[in-house]
Order: structure tokens, then sequence, then C-alpha cells
């Protein structure tokens, strides 16, 4: 290309030649001709155009307007946030697609939703998707038992209370493992789950006694 498109050589800054256009692919290919003194040369922006990008709101200000139950804007806040790989904004995606609060309800996406954002570790998810496989017509026991179990390990009181009854009753066939299931309503009952305390209260469980439970 400097042998052919160049007018000088040497130590000197070469200069393109005059009114050339220079071929950048060959034929066969997409072709492409560049020349600086004509109408077809490159193109440069105006240097004064200004590019505007869409404000995008803070996930806690969708979170605000779910409380005052603006729903549209909350909806379009999460829907951008987890568009972009939030995990919390795909719980609540997950949650507004559950419950239909803009548009029809996309249970199934929601619970994939929801599983995203539980493998994410975040416990809320996880508790919505242990909830959302029982909704299916083939209950998977195994992986409600896995995702509440990961829930009530990271503190969330709702799975622990849910675990703890579902244990100590043995709910969905669930072999019942009473003093597992004592355990998990007793974590639940010291965060003041209430009915986590009036479960231990009709079942004469001293919640400070760590007596086993036969």
């Amino acid at each position: 290309m400097y042998t052919k498109f160049c007018s000088s050589r040497g130590n000197t800054s070469p200069l393109l030649k005059p009114n050339e256009p220079i071929d950048l692919v060959k034929s066969g290919e997409l072709q492409t001709s560049v020349s600086i003194s004509d109408k077809r040369g490159l193109y440069l922006p105006d240097l004064d155009t200004k590019y505007y990008l869409p404000e995008i709101k803070l996930l806690e200000e969708g979170i605000e307007a779910h409380k005052r139950k603006d729903f549209m804007t909350a909806w379009e806040c999460f829907n951008t946030h987890a568009d972009l790989g939030d995990t919390t904004a795909k719980y609540w995606k997950g949650y507004y697609l559950w419950e239909g609060y803009v548009d029809e309800k996309d249970r199934a996406k929601a619970s994939e939703l929801f599983k995203e954002a539980a493998d994410d570790g975040l416990p809320e998810a996880q508790l919505k998707y242990a909830f959302s496989l029982v909704e299916k017509s083939r209950v998977d026991r195994g992986m409600v038992i896995e995702y509440l179990t990961k829930a009530a390990e990271n503190n969330n009181t709702a799975a622990q209370f849910h675990l703890g009854d579902l244990y100590v009753n043995g709910n969905l066939n669930v072999p019942k493992d009473k003093q597992k299931g004592i355990k998990y309503l007793k974590l639940a009952a010291l965060s003041k789950h209430p009915k986590a305390l009036e479960t231990l209260q009709k079942m004469n469980i001293n919640l400070y006694n760590h007596d086993s439970i036969n």
C-alpha cells in the first residue's frame, strides 16, 4: 500500500497521491473506496453533536415505586436491571411475573428467574423458587427441600418456618423428622416469626430448651 499510494519515500512523512481512491477490499468481497479529495471521503461526525442515553433508574427507586404501588415504573426498572444481570432485579422481575402485577402471569418464566437469583445466593429467591416447584404438576421434593434449606441456612425466617413445618408434619410426603423440624422452627421463632412461635406453643416446646425431642 505504501508503494502504490504514497508519492514520497524516505524519512519525510509520506503524502497520499491526490484524487486516487484506495480499494481496501479486492474483488469478490465488499468494495470500499476511500478518498480524501471528494465526497466519498471519510465521514467525521460534527463535534457539536450530542448523544443522549436513556435514563436508567436505580434499583432502589424501583423498589420504592413498588411500595407506593406505582407498578409500571417499578416493572420498567426491574426489567432493565434484570436484563443487565442484577440478581435482586431478577428476583423482582420474577415476582412481578408470578403475581401478574403488570402483564399476564407467566409463572414458568418467573420460576426460571427465581432459580437464577437463587443460584446467585439470594435467600428470598431460594424460598420463592422452592415454592414455585410445589406449583408444578410433578413436585420434585428433593429440590424443594434443597432450596428451602439453602434459604433457611441463609437466615430467611419464612424458609426456616416452612422447612420446620415440613419436617414436623411430613408435608409433601417427606419423611417426618421431628427433631430437625423443631430445630428450624426454633430458629424462625428466635427471629419472632409469629407462626413459628405459635406452632412451638401448641407443641408445648420451650424455645430455649435444648434437650433432644423424641
